[in-house]
C-alpha cells in the first residue's frame, strides 16, 4: 500500500475512469490518492445525478396541507392513541406536517367500516357499469388535480416533480381507467395484462 496522505488508512486507488456515459469508450487508467478519488467522485455524484433545482433555494409548494387525520369510515378522525408524527422535508429536514399515527386499534376499525360498507353498502349491489363511472370519476378528479398531487409528493418524499408528475400521477390515472372498462367487460379483457 502506498500512503497519499497523513492518515494511516490511506491508499493509492488504480482506477479505470470513463468519461463518457456510454460503457467501454474514452477509458483512460489512473493512479489517484483516496482524497483525489473523493473529490472526483463528489464530482461525478454531482455533475450526472443531480439536477439543476437541487442548487437553488429550496422553495414550498403552494399546495395546503388539509388534511392529516385518518379516513376511517368516510370521516377524517384523530387516530384513537391521540399520537401523530412528523412528515419532514427531505431537502431540509423541516416539518411540514405532524400526521395522525394509526395504530393496531385504527387498523381494526378502518378494517370493520370497510367490511361492513362492503357487506352492506351500495357497492356490491352496483351494476358494473356504476361501479366503472365511480372509478371513471376518480380518475378525472387525480388527472386534474395532477400537479397539485405531483408537487404533494414531491414535497413529502423528494422524488423529482417530473417523475411524479409526468410518470406516476398519470400511470395511476391509466390503471384507474383500465379497471374501470375491465369492471365492464371483464370477460373480454380477463386474459390481458396491465397497461404500460
Amino acid at each position: 500500500m502506498l500512503n497519499c496522505c497523513k492518515t494511516t488508512d490511506c491508499v493509492i486507488f488504480p482506477i479505470v475512469v470513463n468519461f463518457s456515459r456510454t460503457p467501454g469508450t474514452n477509458r483512460y487508467p489512473l493512479s489517484v490518492g483516496c482524497r483525489t478519488l473523493h473529490n472526483m467522485l463528489q464530482e461525478v455524484v454531482v455533475n450526472w445525478f443531480s439536477t439543476p433545482a437541487a442548487a437553488e433555494e429550496p422553495i414550498t409548494p403552494p399546495v395546503a396541507i388539509n388534511y392529516t387525520k385518518l379516513l376511517i369510515n368516510g370521516q377524517f378522525v384523530d387516530s384513537a392513541s391521540g399520537k401523530t408524527f412528523p412528515t419532514l422535508d427531505p431537502r431540509t429536514g423541516e416539518v411540514i406536517a405532524d400526521i395522525a399515527e394509526g395504530d393496531a386499534e385504527d387498523i381494526n376499525r378502518a378494517v370493520s367500516a370497510a367490511r361492513k360498507a362492503f357487506d352492506e353498502g351500495p357497492w356490491p349491489r352496483m351494476a358494473p357499469y356504476e361501479r366503472s363511472q365511480i372509478m371513471l370519476r376518480f380518475a378525472d378528479l387525480v388527472g386534474r388535480h395532477n400537479d397539485d398531487i405531483a408537487a404533494l409528493e414531491t414535497w413529502d418524499n423528494g422524488k423529482p416533480y417530473e417523475q411524479a408528475a409526468k410518470a406516476e400521477i398519470p400511470m395511476l390515472v391509466r390503471l384507474f381507467r383500465y379497471y374501470a372498462d375491465l369492471k365492464i367487460h371483464w370477460k373480454k379483457f380477463k386474459n390481458l395484462i396491465m397497461p404500460q
